[in-house]
C-alpha cells in the first residue's frame, strides 16, 4: 500500500516535471530548435526501449493524402500484445480501422504473459494480416506489466519520443499500465484527443 503510493507519487512528479521541463524549452528555444534537439534522441533510446522487430511500414503518399486532408492517425498503447482478450480487441480494432485511419499500435514485448509456441504462432499471424492492412507496430522493450521505476521512467520517455515523432491526432490507451504512462506521454505531447479503455 505505501509502496504503491510512493510510486504513484514519483511518477505524478516525474510527468510534472517532464511536462514544465518541456515547456519551458518551448518558450525558451521555439519549437524548430526544440525538434532538433529531440532528433538524437531517437538513436538512444530505440535500443534501450525496443526490440530489433521494430516493423515501420511506408506511410501513406502524401501525393494521395494532402496535409490538409490526410488520414488522422491514431496511436493505440498496450502493455501486453499477446492472447489475451484486451490484447486481442485492440488488434482487432487497429486491423479493421485501418482503411479509415492511420493505426500504430504501441505495445510492450509480453514476455511476462508465458504463451505458447501455437499462441505465439497465432499472435503473430494477427499481426501479419493486419500489418498488410496498413496497421504498424512499435514493440517497446521497457514497457512492462509489474511495477519498475527505471523500466517505468525508461517507457514513458520511450512512448513520448515515438508520439513526437508520429506527430499522432488521437491516443488510445488500453490496460492499467499503458494507460497510466500513454496518458502522461500524451499529456506532455501535447496530444489533442487522449482515450482510456478500462479492460
Amino acid at each position: 500500500g505505501l509502496f504503491f503510493a510512493l510510486y504513484c507519487l514519483y511518477v505524478l512528479l516525474l510527468a510534472v516535471a517532464l511536462k514544465k521541463g518541456c515547456s519551458l524549452m518551448t518558450r525558451l528555444v521555439g519549437i524548430g530548435a526544440l525538434q532538433r534537439i529531440h532528433a538524437p534522441l531517437a538513436s538512444c533510446l530505440s535500443p534501450i526501449s525496443s526490440s530489433t522487430e521494430v516493423d515501420y511500414r511506408p506511410m501513406p503518399d502524401s501525393r494521395l493524402y494532402p496535409a490538409a486532408a490526410r488520414m488522422p492517425k491514431i496511436m493505440h498503447i498496450i502493455t501486453r500484445l499477446d492472447m489475451g482478450g484486451s490484447a486481442q480487441n485492440t488488434l482487432l480494432t487497429c486491423r479493421e480501422l485501418a482503411g479509415s485511419y492511420e493505426m500504430v499500435l504501441l505495445h510492450g514485448l509480453a514476455r511476462e504473459s508465458g504463451m505458447t509456441a501455437a499462441e505465439h504462432n497465432r499472435l503473430e499471424a494477427g499481426k501479419l494480416e493486419a500489418g498488410k492492412r496498413g496497421v504498424r507496430f512499435i514493440p517497446v522493450g521497457s514497457l512492462v506489466r509489474q511495477i519498475h521505476p527505471v523500466r517505468d521512467v525508461v517507457a514513458l520517455l520511450a512512448i513520448l519520443w515515438h508520439i513526437w515523432r508520429e506527430k499522432v491526432d488521437i491516443v488510445h490507451t488500453h490496460t492499467s499500465k499503458a494507460g497510466i504512462l500513454g496518458r502522461m506521454a500524451a499529456r506532455i505531447a501535447g496530444v489533442p484527443h487522449i482515450l482510456y479503455l478500462s479492460e
